[in-house]
C-alpha cells in the first residue's frame, strides 16, 4: 500500500476529504484552511466544556498574576510554575491525547510570558494554542511525515500547500477560541469567515516539530 494511502487511512473521516483535496491541488490553500475548520469544529465540540474551561481559567488567572509580578520586578520560578500547571491538569478526565495537548498549550503560553510576549486575553490565547495543537496532531503532522502522497502528489507540493494553509487555520481557530470564551461553551461554534490577523510562524513551526517527535 503506498504511503499516501496509509496516511489517508490514519486520518479521521472528516479529514480524509481535506487530504484528498490537498493532494489534488484544485483548491487554494485559503479554501483548504476554511474547509478543515469543519472537522476541527466537530473535534472541538466533543471536548468537555467543564474540564477544558476549568484548566484554562485557573491557568489564565495564575498567568495574569505572573505578568503583574514581573512588572513589579519579582522573580519567577518558571520550573515551579510549569509543575503547577501539570498539577492542575492531573485530575482532568479528558482523553490522554487531548489532555496532553492542552497541557502543552498552557506550557507554551508560560514560555511566551517568560520571554516577554503577553496577550491581552490569556483565555483566548490559551484556547487558540490548544486548538492549533489539535489541528497539528489530527492532520498536519500525519500528512507532513509521509514520504508519498495520494494521486502522485509531490512531497514538495503537499508540504508547501500545508504551509500555505497555516495562516487561514490559525485565524479560524482564533475565531473559534473567541466564540468559545464568549459563550463559555464549544457547542455553539460557527465556522468564521476568512479574516487576517498577525501570527507568529515560529510558534506554528514549533507545534509541528513537537507533533513529529
Amino acid at each position: 500500500m503506498p504511503d499516501g494511502d496509509k496516511v489517508n487511512a490514519h486520518l479521521a473521516g472528516g479529514y480524509q476529504k481535506i487530504y484528498k483535496q490537498l493532494c489534488e491541488s484544485f483548491l487554494s490553500e485559503e479554501e483548504l484552511s476554511h474547509n478543515i475548520l469543519l472537522p476541527l469544529k466537530d473535534d472541538i465540540k466533543r471536548l468537555s466544556n467543564e474540564e477544558v474551561f476549568h484548566l484554562i481559567e485557573s491557568v489564565a488567572e495564575r498567568m495574569g498574576q505572573l505578568i503583574i509580578d514581573i512588572r513589579f520586578g519579582c522573580e519567577v520560578n518558571w520550573d515551579r510554575e510549569a509543575m503547577l500547571i501539570e498539577q492542575h491538569s492531573r485530575y482532568l478526565s479528558l482523553k490522554k491525547t487531548a489532555k496532553n495537548l492542552l497541557l502543552e498549550a498552557c506550557k507554551d503560553e508560560l514560555q511566551d510570558i517568560k520571554h516577554g510576549f503577553t496577550s491581552h486575553n490569556l483565555k483566548v490565547d490559551l484556547l487558540k494554542k490548544f486548538f492549533f495543537k489539535i489541528y497539528t496532531a489530527k492532520f498536519e503532522a500525519k500528512v507532513f511525515s509521509a514520504r508519498e502522497y495520494q494521486d502522485g502528489a509531490s512531497q514538495a507540493s503537499v508540504r508547501q500547500r500545508l504551509s500555505g494553509m497555516r495562516e487561514g487555520v490559525w485565524n479560524g481557530l482564533l475565531d473559534y477560541a473567541k466564540q468559545a470564551i464568549q459563550n463559555h461553551s464549544f457547542e455553539k461554534l460557527r465556522r468564521p469567515k476568512t479574516r487576517r490577523v498577525k501570527f507568529n510562524m515560529s510558534d506554528l513551526d514549533e507545534d509541528l516539530r513537537t507533533a513529529l517527535r
